[in-house]
């Protein structure tokens, strides 16, 4: 059950961090602009604006999006490549961060990332 209660607590958290995502996109006109593309939610377009410094240094969109596939192909081969070398020494993962301290490093993240001082103190303890 404590489990259960810690899953929630993340699933929470993660919650609000979307909800935080989502409004400082709209609120960033670069983010906006992105957002106006088919399929590219507020995640995505507060990552493209954070990832892409100046897009003056693309010709066009092809250009940029010839980028990401760039970079996008090179993290999947090392991801390729990470999984086939874990495989072949694997061990079975034990869990040992609680979700407080899973929480207290996103929010640490959070404030080192976006610069702001508005993340939310966290409140909502997984201990009895």
């Amino acid at each position: 059950m404590r489990a259960w209660t810690q899953w929630r607590t993340l699933d929470q958290e993660i919650a609000w961090y979307d909800r935080q995502i989502a409004a400082h996109a709209g609120h960033d006109g670069a983010a906006k602009r992105c957002m106006d593309m088919c399929g590219v939610g507020p995640l995505t377009a507060s990552a493209a604006v954070a990832t892409i410094v100046n897009a003056n240094r693309f010709k066009n969109g092809r250009q940029m999006g010839l980028a990401w596939s760039r970079a996008a192909s090179q993290l999947i081969t090392s991801i390729e490549r990470y999984v086939a070398r874990y495989n072949q020494h694997n061990r079975p993962f034990v869990w040992t961060a609680t979700a407080d301290s899973i929480l207290q490093k996103v929010a640490r993240l959070c404030k080192v990332v976006s610069g702001t001082q508005h993340v939310r103190p966290m409140i909502v303890s997984s201990t009895p």
